[in-house]
């Protein structure tokens, strides 16, 4: 007896690793999104005193991105 739960637990699980799995994918959007902020910040930073405001600008984005990819990705596990 008492048996009858455990396909809900499977389940529970299963539903548990879809969503890290859209959790990993989501954060490597935002890594990536981040990882091209920094492209462009290295392109502007030759020309530094011309491009001042917007290497400001891509920088505060960047972050924007950082933490975007932090907050979607799982909460603990790989870090």
């Amino acid at each position: 007896m008492g048996k009858g739960k455990r396909g809900d637990d499977r389940k529970k699980a299963a539903g548990k690793k879809a969503d890290r799995a859209d959790q990993l994918k989501k954060q490597a959007k935002y890594e990536k999104k981040a990882a091209k902020q920094e492209k462009k910040i290295a392109k502007y930073e030759n020309k530094i005193d011309k491009y001042k405001d917007k290497i400001k600008k891509i920088r505060k984005k960047k972050q924007k991105y950082e933490k975007k990819a932090k907050k979607a990705g799982p909460s603990h596990g790989t870090k």
